[in-house]
């Protein structure tokens, strides 16, 4: 199965007769990938796999060392049986997965690869905004892929708001939404586009209010003043958002496929 059929899935088009095996590093994400499949291609099969000690790992090693690979590679091998297609969605170690995706013999797709790319389209400069340090470099890697295939010259302003990222290992899930769409909407600088760095941050794009389409994963973007979750495009109360780390237009080069972050 060619692997554009399982990116029109994830944008929208219908993929009859396939089984799509995720690999997630959080249990929310098993509903939430369930629920969009569903939507978009009901008759679409899944499989979930969730292993959070993989992202967990990542973040304090810092790389995906020979003993986070081998226990991925398990994983990416658990989610392929009896898939077609195995879609990772964790953007920290998705750059490693996807490095990896000649052993399982699967195709595979990392679930921020569209996103990147219609970014990459509307734009050079791109506001890279993620609520884990981890992600910035599989991300930043990620875009600089997409950019080099179109020939743009690529600048990436990374922005981390670590507050958030609190709110969504105790649940609250509306706080740490609403969080990142203040450190959204508290960009000051112009950009062509915003990119959200982690599936997770997805329904935060629809409660921001900048003037710059806001990109996020799976979902196709959010467009400036266009927001309609579930009516309520100011459900949040003012945020107080703490940016940890910010630099503004780094240069591009990193190399792809080594899983360091």
């Amino acid at each position: 199965m060619p692997v554009p059929r399982l990116e029109a899935c994830l944008v929208g088009s219908t993929v009859r007769d396939v089984t799509i095996g995720f690999l997630h590093t959080a249990d929310v994400h098993v509903g939430t990938f369930t629920r969009l499949v569903d939507e978009l291609s009901p008759e679409t099969a899944t499989g979930h796999v969730v292993d959070a000690t993989l992202l967990a790992d990542a973040q304090v090693r810092g790389v995906v060392d020979g003993d986070l690979r081998d226990r991925l590679i398990v994983r990416l091998e658990e989610s392929a049986r009896g898939s077609d297609v195995v879609v990772c969605t964790c953007s920290t170690i998705s750059g490693a997965a996807e490095g990896l995706a000649g052993v399982i013999g699967t195709p595979f797709v990392r679930v921020d690869r569209p996103m990147a790319e219609r970014a990459i389209a509307t734009g050079s400069s791109i506001a890279l905004v993620a609520v884990l340090r981890s992600t910035i470099g599989p991300t930043t890697a990620l875009l600089s892929q997409a950019a080099d295939a179109r020939g743009v010259q690529l600048s990436i302003s990374p922005i981390v708001c670590e507050d958030a990222w609190q709110h969504f290992q105790s649940g609250r899930i509306d706080d740490y939404l609403c969080a990142v769409a203040a450190a959204v909407d508290g960009i000051d600088f112009e950009v062509d586009a915003v990119v959200l760095a982690q599936a997770s941050m997805a329904p935060a794009s629809q409660l921001t209010h900048i003037s710059a389409p806001v990109f996020s994963s799976p979902r196709p973007p959010s467009r400036p003043h266009s927001h309609s979750l579930g009516g309520q495009t100011d459900r949040c109360h003012p945020v107080r958002i703490k940016v940890t780390w910010r630099l503004d237009q780094i240069p591009v080069s990193p190399s792809p496929g080594h899983g360091s972050f």
